[in-house]
């Protein structure tokens, strides 16, 4: 499995839902959120980010090592199923077999 690395900010309403997303089951086996306006060095930091990959907003979503961009990117990924290779499978084995024992109680509908 590629790790998953996430750069963005506190107040960022598209961070807050790439959070959201990856701790619902995307990134349930294990991601990395640095909140670039948290650390000391994270103006130079987002900085070299913005000149690196030539993307301005944040979040940026890394996928072992390689930009995937950002929110929409990782929403429209989950949505149409080209991420299902580079995440961890969704939903996690516990989920389905969570639902196939008692479907009126599991977390994923």
């Amino acid at each position: 499995m590629r790790s998953i690395v996430v750069f963005g900010k506190s107040a960022c309403p598209f961070c807050t839902e790439v959070e959201r997303t990856l701790n619902a089951g995307v990134g349930k086996g294990g991601w990395a959120y640095y909140r670039l306006d948290q650390l000391s060095n994270g103006a130079a930091l987002h900085e070299e980010l913005k000149s690196k990959t030539q993307q301005r907003t944040v979040p940026y979503i890394f996928l072992g090592g390689e930009l995937q961009g950002g929110c929409s990117e990782l929403k429209r990924g989950v949505y149409n199923g080209s991420l299902v290779n580079l995440l961890p499978p969704f939903p996690p084995q516990e989920a389905v077999a969570a639902h196939e024992d008692a479907p009126d109680r599991c977390a994923c509908c």
